[in-house]
C-alpha cells in the first residue's frame, strides 16, 4: 500500500489531502466504498500517483478505449461526403457518433 511506503498513518494523508480521515479508512477497507471524486484526485496527488489510474481503480470513470480514436480517423478518411444526407439522417448520425465516443 502506498501509505505505508511513505510511511503515513491514516490522519497524516488524510490532512495531507485536505480529506476526513473517515474517508481514507472506508477507501482502504471497502472494496464497495464510491469514494468521493474530489478526496480520489487529492488522495493521487499526495500519494504522487496519477489522478486519472487513481480515478479508473476507484470505479469513478471508464477508460477509453485507445483504439477508439485512431480507428475512428481511419473511418473518417475513407467515408463518403455527408453532403447528400438528409437534416434527420445527419442529426441521426451526429448521435450515434456521440453515443460511440461516450462509450469508447
Amino acid at each position: 500500500m502506498k501509505r505505508s511506503e511513505l510511511d503515513l498513518s491514516v490522519e497524516q494523508l488524510a490532512e495531507a489531502a485536505d480529506i476526513d480521515s473517515n474517508e481514507v479508512i472506508c477507501i482502504e477497507k471497502d472494496v464497495h466504498y464510491q469514494p468521493d471524486p474530489r478526496a480520489v484526485v487529492q488522495l493521487a496527488s499526495v500519494l504522487k500517483v496519477p489522478g486519472q489510474g487513481f480515478l479508473e481503480l476507484a470505479g469513478l470513470v471508464r477508460p477509453r478505449s485507445q483504439n477508439f480514436f485512431p480507428e475512428m480517423t481511419k473511418f473518417a478518411a475513407r467515408s463518403e461526403s455527408l453532403a447528400h444526407l438528409s437534416d434527420d439522417s445527419r442529426e441521426l448520425l451526429e448521435h450515434f457518433a456521440a453515443v460511440l465516443a461516450d462509450e469508447a
